[in-house]
């Protein structure tokens, strides 16, 4: 199981998502109200935003929570070869909606902010490091769906001499 590059893979992307979870992945910065973090699992409670806002800050902190979890559930199904590609692509997935649900909120929040009259065009976005762990985790997925393939193209390749 470890000696398997996708293993290393996987694991990598549970690491970064379980740091996705635990730093914040977005700042809004104001000169009223200084600055404020935004963390992925925080999201689950936020309620600051009310309505649209709050639908998508709640999607967006389970999927940043799905992405490590089932990484390290996709890690152990290295007997089943094709069920690991389909989980991978699976982790693909949950982070391209990451990106996506963090797109929405950040539209949503920006709109539910410029609303407020005294803090209109005064305020600035800031994107941390953890924001863009995902996207690591994204490269090292691919990584692993191609490893998965190419062992389980040697394994056959194997069954077909014998």
């Amino acid at each position: 199981m470890i000696q398997r590059i996708q293993t290393v893979y996987l694991l990598l992307v549970a690491i970064l998502g379980i740091l996705t979870l635990c730093f914040p992945i977005m700042g809004i910065c104001s000169p009223d109200v200084g600055l404020s973090k935004i963390y992925a699992l925080g999201s689950l409670w936020c309620t600051c935003m009310g309505g649209g806002a709050a639908i998508w800050s709640k999607l967006f902190g389970v999927v940043a929570l799905l992405i490590p979890l089932l990484a390290l559930f996709t890690i152990f199904m290295f007997k089943k070869r094709t069920l690991q590609i389909k989980l991978s692509i699976a982790i693909v997935l949950l982070i391209l909606l990451f990106y996506l649900f963090s797109i929405l909120f950040l539209t949503i929040s920006y709109r539910h902010i410029s609303e407020i009259p005294h803090l209109y065009g005064s305020f600035s976005l800031n994107l941390p490091l953890a924001f863009f762990f995902d996207a690591i985790g994204l490269v090292l997925a691919i990584l692993a769906i191609v490893a998965i393939r190419r062992d389980e193209s040697m394994v056959r390749s194997l069954d077909r001499i014998r």
